[in-house]
């Protein structure tokens, strides 16, 4: 539940930030803001997936239910 709050509270302050605080890009303008938000969000999804595929690899070698259940 702690972990969810802070999440929260960290992206609620980032998007403030990214669109209140942050100056237009010179030849963008706005939409360069975009940047902001989903490049750290396809870099967790990079993360998970090949964490998840590390551990699927991990089971197929080993057979370890554990790996799996990761």
């Amino acid at each position: 539940m702690a972990l969810a709050g802070t999440a929260g509270l960290l992206i609620t302050w980032n998007l403030y930030r990214i669109f209140m605080q942050v100056p237009d890009e010179a030849s963008q303008g706005a939409i360069f803001r975009i940047f902001y938000f989903h490049f750290p969000s396809v870099m967790s999804a990079f993360i998970g997936f090949y964490v998840a595929m590390g551990f699927g690899i991990a089971y197929l070698i080993t057979k370890n239910l554990r790996y799996d259940a990761l």
